[in-house]
């Protein structure tokens, strides 16, 4: 049986190794270009690449790192030139991959059962060591009651600074003047926490190709409508949802939904 364990032990210190380590999304890249050489879809294969792109530059630690709640702004991490990690988003490629079910033992032994599966399953990635540690940590109020607690648990648990966005339910004048004083902080507290300047010049880019990104989504939902329809509903729900939360604000947004 302690043969068993230590087999188990090594396993998984070895895939730990293998998942936080650079090279390894470096040597991925062409081999998964060779996979999809015969994929007629060309997003596809740009959220293959995006993944590999985040991973490599998380782990090798090139660019700052900002884990994010799924729906607090991520432009706001391209802005500070930083990767934005989004645990849900990792949490369902998991799922996907059908690794959920022993992370999720992992982080039902450190939380309540009543926080959503999603974040049980990335606190069982980040108790593992399977993600690259934060430094800078943004949660929004919207939409999910449980996610503020679950990030100012990971903040605790990191050490790093933790920012929560509250946007109101409402869209008045006061909502909009109350959301934009926020961002102010926000981005501030970004600026000092990472030691960078935030200039007002890479902002407007990055709204810039988020608007763009979200004119070329505009158009993808309009097609959508059609019957039939040009794509599965499960394409939408996958990569094509995925990316609509981690990409926009760069550049990889506007390749993606462009195409």
């Amino acid at each position: 049986m302690s043969n068993i364990v230590t087999q188990g032990s090594r396993t998984r210190n070895f895939l730990r190794i293998l998942v936080r380590s650079a090279w390894t999304y470096r040597a991925l890249f062409p081999l998964m270009e060779l996979m999809n050489v015969r994929e007629q879809t060309r997003a596809y294969k740009i959220w293959v690449r995006y993944l590999l792109w985040m991973m490599r530059s998380s782990c090798s630690r090139r660019k700052k790192v900002i884990w994010m709640s799924a729906f607090a702004p991520v432009e706001l991490a391209y802005a500070a030139d930083a990767v934005p990690l989004l645990p849900e988003i990792l949490a369902a490629l998991v799922s996907y991959l059908g690794w959920a079910p022993r992370l999720m033992a992992t982080g039902n032994s450190l939380i309540s059962t009543d926080v959503c599966s999603f974040y049980r399953c990335a606190l069982g990635m980040a108790a593992e060591g399977f993600l690259p540690e934060p430094d800078v940590i943004i949660s929004s109020s919207y939409l999910c009651d449980g996610a503020n607690k679950f990030f100012s648990y990971l903040a605790k648990r990191y050490g790093c600074p933790h920012f929560l966005l509250d946007p109101p339910y409402h869209g008045d004048n006061d909502a909009k003047i109350y959301v934009k004083d926020q961002l102010d902080d926000i981005l501030k507290g970004m600026a000092e926490a990472l030691g960078r300047k935030i200039s007002a010049e890479k902002i407007s880019e990055v709204i810039r190709a988020s608007n763009e990104a979200r004119n070329w989504l505009s158009k993808i939902n309009t097609l959508r409508k059609a019957i039939p329809a040009p794509f599965p509903g499960s394409e939408g729900l996958s990569y094509l949802a995925g990316m609509g939360f981690v990409s926009p604000g760069s550049e990889w947004a506007v390749r993606f939904f462009s195409s």
